[in-house]
């Protein structure tokens, strides 16, 4: 898990994000519907390339040209804060073989962005639930614990400060939710010269 919690408010190039909403039985992964939503405010970009560049991981990294891609879709954020998203980093050294890639929760207040979250182990589809902690909804995602060889559906949820927990070892979810991250958007550059995505 990475540190989290700075802030900083940008302005650079727009934001795609996509949502969805579908249900599964626990222990498949079927193939998800989605539909596209608003584009969103494009300083969230600067403030995941800062984030990227800021952390004690930047030396793992190929410097500004780092092959790093990026999905992200919005859900309702908690009390104080304007806009909520999840957004998954893919690429060298974000993913490891079969465990899921990086994935961090973000909110914007009045300060700016700021990580609420941050996973090391989250495969996508990730959804939200009707439930909630403290006013944020509670999220679930698809994990592979050591030595699993089929996936659960585990929880992530707020505790008053930050989204915290395992997905992969932690309680499970009884019921996925409405999915707001998928893999039917092509993960996009994080960076001008990253390559398109293979």
């Amino acid at each position: 898990m990475r540190p989290a919690g700075f802030h900083i408010a940008a302005l650079l190039l727009p934001l795609a994000l996509v949502g969805a909403g579908s249900a599964a039985v626990e222990g498949q992964v079927p193939r998800p519907a989605v539909s596209p939503l608003p584009a969103r405010p494009e300083s969230l970009l600067v403030f995941l390339r800062h984030w990227v560049y800021t952390g004690p991981w930047q030396d793992w990294l190929d410097g500004p040209d780092s092959t790093t891609w990026y999905q992200a879709a919005a859900f309702p954020p908690g009390p104080r804060y304007s806009e909520a998203y999840i957004v998954q980093l893919k690429g060298r050294p974000w993913c490891g073989m079969n465990v899921g890639c990086e994935t961090l929760v973000i909110g914007r207040d009045s300060t700016g962005y700021q990580v609420l979250g941050d996973f090391d182990r989250v495969h996508i589809p990730v959804s939200v639930l009707r439930t909630s902690q403290y006013g944020w909804p509670d999220l679930t995602t698809w994990a592979w614990g050591a030595g699993r060889l089929t996936p659960r559906l585990g929880l992530m949820r707020f505790d008053g400060k930050a989204y915290r927990g395992d997905p992969a070892e932690g309680p499970r979810a009884q019921h996925e939710g409405r999915r707001i991250l998928t893999d039917s958007t092509r993960p996009q550059p994080l960076f001008p010269a990253t390559p398109r995505w293979p």
